[in-house]
């Protein structure tokens, strides 16, 4: 193995190079070698032989851009398999191009396919030398494969333009896919009118403004409950509009829920947030805070936590104007409301301000990161996904300093001594259920008392169907959970 070598195929290999390709691999996998041979020419791929002692031993051919390579084809000659050649050879090509992202296609096992064992060794062998999943499975000219990297992460649209430095657009958007998952035949029946596809952009989310509006001002307030609205000084001086839900004509003083709302930093209130915060107001004989922070894209980080701090100390500093029971405030949001959250429980004593009696994480986004598995599988799911994601952390955090990464993103916050007793939900189908748990262990690590509710057959957002089962069910543990901190001394 010493006098293996991994060189740049000379014209007289390229012959046996030729004839191993086509022998090793199915008609279905493989590229018109003139495709590769021309690639090779201009630079976008190489195509290298493996040799002992100058007898041939095996090939790979790689794809190249930029900082990534993608190990295309990889074939040991049949008469020196089970030799040691494959691992070896994996080594002097990790070496090559060290310092690249390097990554590999494979099919993946499934049980019910005929090379099945082949499958299952084959990804033994590579995950053996150090290669990891990347949770992404693509469609690659028909064929399901799935991608395997090793040491580093990928996104498909990186994955996407290594093949557009080869091929045409049209032939890469064409042949070049993520296989795709029907997501509405594994959800709760009473999910699938709402499991729709939603962008996140600037444009929408400009679009979205007057209709959000319009519907949240058709939502009525029950007839148990009464309606204020209060201004408070936010984000650089600038009002936040408050809307206070609490129980009609209650006269004493109650526990207050700061609820703060998803939506990506970016969309409004949903309908559904306002029944919601009715339900929590009336089941948990509560007052609930429930501010119109400042979104994007117009106001990025600090804005929106900066709003959410001023309404807590705002309700801090008036408990008595507003007959609220001090020693019983709790803060809660869903989404990027449960960030907002988290970021609030692990700041407010910095600001010389009380900690709250419990928090109230709804699949909440907890890091910026975004290396969990949940995040790498779910990146097509309806409502929210992994691409929105990744785009509402760009447009939230543009040109961040680490400091603030740290400070916004709750996995990274340094946790307080005081932890308040955490609710937290998960959606099963939902790029940010990992998160989820994530921080829940994070929390109790830290000593803090936490329940986490793993909900099952959902999706992000799945709350916004509001008269569903599952979706009753999850609301009445959200209460429990309000009630039982409202009620401990």
């Amino acid at each position: 193995m010493e006098t293996l070598k991994l060189k740049p195929a000379s014209q007289t290999q390229l012959p046996l190079i030729k004839k191993l390709y086509k022998r090793a691999f199915p008609r279905s996998e493989k590229k018109p070698f003139f495709v590769i041979t021309k690639n090779q020419k201009r630079g976008r791929m190489e195509v290298l032989s493996l040799t002992d002692n100058d007898d041939f031993v095996g090939l790979a051919i790689t794809i190249m851009h930029e900082e990534l390579v993608l190990l295309d084809y990889f074939a040991i000659d049949s008469m020196k398999r089970g030799s040691g050649y494959g691992g070896a050879a994996l080594a002097l090509l990790l070496e090559r191009y060290q310092g690249k992202k390097f990554l590999l296609e494979i099919e993946r096992p499934e049980e019910s396919a005929i090379n099945n064992e082949e499958r299952v060794r084959r990804k033994k062998f590579y995950l053996n030398n150090g290669f990891s999943e990347t949770g992404i499975d693509i469609k690659l000219f028909g064929v399901t494969m799935e991608l395997l990297s090793y040491n580093c992460s990928l996104t498909f649209e990186e994955y996407q333009g290594l093949y557009k430095h080869i091929l045409s657009n049209f032939m890469v958007n064409q042949f070049v896919k993520r296989k795709t998952i029907n997501y509405k035949q594994l959800i709760h029946p009473d999910l699938r009118k709402i499991a729709q596809k939603i962008p996140f952009n600037v444009t929408v989310i400009k679009m979205a403004v007057l209709a959000q509006t319009l519907m949240l001002k058709m939502i009525r307030v029950p007839s148990e409950l009464q309606c204020r609205k209060v201004t408070v000084k936010g984000y650089e001086g600038l009002d936040v509009s408050v809307e206070i839900f609490e129980p009609k004509d209650a006269a004493e003083k109650l526990p207050c829920l700061l609820y703060l709302h998803g939506g990506g930093f970016g969309y409004r209130a949903a309908p559904h947030h306002k029944k919601l915060a009715c339900v929590y107001a009336k089941e948990a004989n509560c007052r609930v805070v429930f501010p119109d922070y400042h979104l994007l894209p117009r106001y990025s980080f600090p804005a929106a936590y900066t709003d959410a701090l001023a309404v807590y100390e705002w309700i801090c500093n008036h408990t008595e104007e507003l007959l609220i029971d001090s020693k019983r405030i709790a803060i809660g949001g869903d989404s990027a409301g449960g960030m907002l959250t988290a970021n609030l429980c692990n700041t407010v004593e910095q600001h010389g301000l009380k900690s709250p009696c419990a928090q109230l994480l709804i699949y909440p986004a907890t890091d910026v990161r975004m290396q969990t598995e949940s995040m790498k599988k779910y990146y097509d799911t309806p409502l929210w996904n992994a691409v929105n994601n990744r785009k509402m952390w760009n447009m939230y955090l543009p040109n961040a300093s680490a400091e603030e990464r740290a400070l916004a993103s709750p996995m990274e916050n340094k946790l307080p001594q005081q932890l308040p007793n955490t609710y937290i939900e998960t959606a099963e189908y939902d790029c940010l259920h990992d998160e989820g748990i994530l921080y829940a262990q994070k929390l109790e690590r830290a000593g803090a008392k936490v329940e986490l509710y793993e909900t099952k057959a959902t999706i992000h957002g799945y709350d916004a169907a509001t008269t569903s089962t599952i979706v009753k069910a999850s609301v009445a543990k959200r209460v429990a959970a309000l009630n039982q901190a409202f009620n401990t001394d």
